[in-house]
């Protein structure tokens, strides 16, 4: 398992560690197997494509943004500019609000489209606010099979008091993107109770999909 979770570009070590990233091996290894790779937006597309080139087994792979960053600057023309693509089990987006051209299922799409060896999909709302536009589901679907959806919305402040635009209820739509999913789950916080949530998502889900509610109490952070 190998993490990156701090700023690379001032650390006073980042030419080791571009190198690092360009030509680890593991040990009496030709590629990394069964690997969760998680990087700051900050490390630059070019050395994340050369990585994730010499090492296509890696399963798991997470970028954490910067705010104006997300994955339509950043990882969808990481997997566009691969030759093979990574053999990805699990892809978590952390979406942001320019990601919303036109809506954020446009963006979701066109990135698993590109991995469908995935078969989990870890959405991050964004922190800036949404439009009612930017949160539809626009009638298409992804032919990969995605077994299980997650949906963190993680900003207490973003938690609208009305419960018509909250972001976690909106989303839940977007399982109709995902026709093979048998485990859709939501956390972070929410006008909207758990129940109610359960609700909206019972009557978009497929009767067999497990569902999941986790909410965060605003007070607590």
């Amino acid at each position: 398992m190998l993490f990156w979770n701090f700023d690379i570009l001032v650390s006073p070590i980042l030419p080791q560690i571009i190198t690092f990233l360009e030509n680890i091996h593991a040990s009496s290894c030709e590629e990394l197997i069964d690997a969760q790779v998680q990087v700051d937006a900050d490390c630059a597309p070019s050395t994340l494509i050369c990585f994730l080139a010499r090492h296509p087994a890696i399963n798991n792979l997470s970028v954490v943004p910067q705010p104006d960053d997300g994955p339509s600057t950043h990882i969808l023309p990481v997997l566009l500019s691969l030759h093979k693509l990574p053999a990805l089990t699990c892809l978590a987006l952390s979406l942001q609000a320019h990601d919303a051209s036109p809506n954020y299922i446009n963006t979701i799409l066109q990135c698993v489209s590109h991995c469908d060896s995935v078969g989990y999909l870890r959405l991050s709302l964004p922190p800036q606010s949404h439009s009612l536009s930017a949160m539809i589901w626009p009638g298409t679907s992804s032919a990969v099979r995605i077994r299980h959806l997650a949906i963190d919305s993680l900003d207490a402040s973003r938690a609208s008091s009305r419960s018509a635009e909250d972001a976690l209820a909106l989303s839940a739509v977007w399982i109709e993107a995902f026709p093979e999913v048998k485990c859709f789950s939501v956390r972070g916080y929410s006008s909207v109770t758990t129940k109610d949530l359960l609700d909206i998502m019972r009557k978009i889900a497929a009767a067999d999909v497990k569902l999941s509610v986790k909410l965060y109490d605003p007070i607590d952070t």
